[in-house]
């Protein structure tokens, strides 16, 4: 009987530590407004996955879609990928994850009037808060920043800057 009893007591906390175990990726998507070059507004689409890589850093591949006007004259869209590096300055504790992130961005912005396209590479800077539902999902809010290398001969930037509320899950 005791042994039953000790077999039944290891399998049990064999369960119990096999559910702390830390789930290392998220998938969030999510949207809102944004101002390209500070005078075109436009709207963004997000696609996000996520690696944490410890309770202060976690990594993630973005993927944006933006479409947008100038004054109803001149149409454009462009997609953008992104490699970001984040730390959580108060360590992601599981329920909230409030973190600062810094990376690198590619832009293909094509002009839909004249057909012009443009590719850039550039930087971005992230302030990200994220909140956990039922340790299966996630809400969160993001306000990012881009700005994107030029030529002298084209002789303007390239910036993006906005916020976007997202939802997401954890797996």
């Amino acid at each position: 009987m005791k042994k039953l009893f000790v077999i039944l007591l290891i399998l049990s906390t064999i369960q119990i530590f096999s559910q702390t175990k830390r789930k290392k990726f998220n998938f969030q998507i999510g949207g809102g407004p944004s101002i390209h070059n500070f005078y075109y507004n436009q709207i963004t689409f997000e696609t996000e996955l996520n690696y944490y890589i410890n309770k202060y850093f976690t990594t993630s591949f973005s993927f944006n879609y933006t479409k947008g006007d100038v004054f109803e004259i001149v149409y454009y869209e462009y997609f953008q990928p992104n490699l970001t590096l984040f730390i959580s300055p108060f360590k992601n504790n599981r329920k909230n994850d409030f973190r600062l992130g810094y990376g690198i961005s590619e832009l293909f912005f094509i002009n839909l009037t004249n057909d012009k396209k443009i590719h850039k590479t550039g930087h971005n800077i992230v302030i990200e808060d994220n909140y956990k539902i039922k340790n299966k999902y996630i809400i969160g809010l993001k306000l990012f920043g881009q700005t994107y290398l030029h030529s002298k001969r084209e002789g303007y930037e390239h910036g993006d800057f906005g916020g976007l509320l997202k939802i997401g899950v954890i797996f």
